[in-house]
């Protein structure tokens, strides 16, 4: 039954990609082996292959990308198709290579592991600020440690989505640096009615919040960053009797 199941999930993976049959080959086997590597069945990563394929990536990305992202949905348990479509949209906004894929599956682990983000509210935020962060000259780690910040002094992810997107928006305005024009601010140690003035009412705590946290988008900083952390997270997971069975 389980043979039948995964031969019905690749051909539909092939109608999706319009895959040839030895880029289907190449897709289950590689779909095997991940499985074999992590809790999920052969089954379940094949559906993380068709949500790839859907973003437009070509059967070599997949094979390329698969790994990380089931290790990254592993550590944070969250589903395995939305873990792909996540982090699919996350290299798409930010113009990132394919083999950047691990990068972008630990920024994920490590935002969510040590914040107070969740992983639908990382998606949530993500939308409404990802694209002007990107064209603004922010890194996606940088975007994320914002996101971060706001989440853990108690903004809702869409008050955080809408309120970094408003601050980036404002000060875009007037400068093709934001990072250093936050920077500036939080030197300046402006007071709440500045802030008003520059970013709106709704946005004002929001910039106050984030200027006495400045460091969160320094790439410097590895709270929100952590290479590896998604392989390692998940390792530790199957490190127990019940991730060994």
């Amino acid at each position: 039954r389980e043979a039948i199941k995964f031969e019905k999930a690749l051909a539909n993976l092939g109608a999706v990609a319009g895959a040839t049959s030895e880029e289907v080959s190449m897709l289950g086997k590689n779909a095997l082996s991940v499985a074999g590597a992590t809790k999920f069945t052969a089954e379940e990563i094949v559906g993380l292959q068709t949500e790839l394929s859907k973003l437009g990536f070509t059967a070599e990305d997949v094979v390329e990308s698969t790994g990380a992202i089931a290790f990254a949905a592993q550590a944070l348990g969250s589903p395995l198709e939305s873990t792909a479509a996540l982090v699919g949209k996350l290299k798409n906004q930010f113009g990132l290579l394919i083999e950047e894929t691990t990068m972008i599956s630990d920024v994920l682990v490590t935002s969510i592991n040590e914040s107070a983000l969740s992983f639908d509210g990382f998606g949530t935020a993500m939308q409404y600020v990802g694209p002007i962060a990107k064209n603004l000259g922010l890194s996606l780690e940088q975007t994320a440690g914002a996101m971060a910040v706001l989440a853990d002094n108690g903004f809702t992810a869409s008050r955080v989505g809408t309120g970094l997107r408003g601050i980036f928006t404002e000060l875009g305005k007037t400068s093709a640096d934001v990072e250093k024009s936050l920077k500036d601010l939080a030197e300046q140690n402006i007071s709440l009615s500045e802030a008003v003035d520059l970013v709106g009412k709704r946005n004002a705590a929001q910039l106050i919040t984030l200027l006495q946290n400045i460091d969160a988008i320094d790439e410097a900083n590895d709270k929100y960053y952590q290479q590896g952390r998604a392989l390692i997270s998940a390792a530790k997971q199957a490190d127990t009797f019940s991730g060994q069975m």
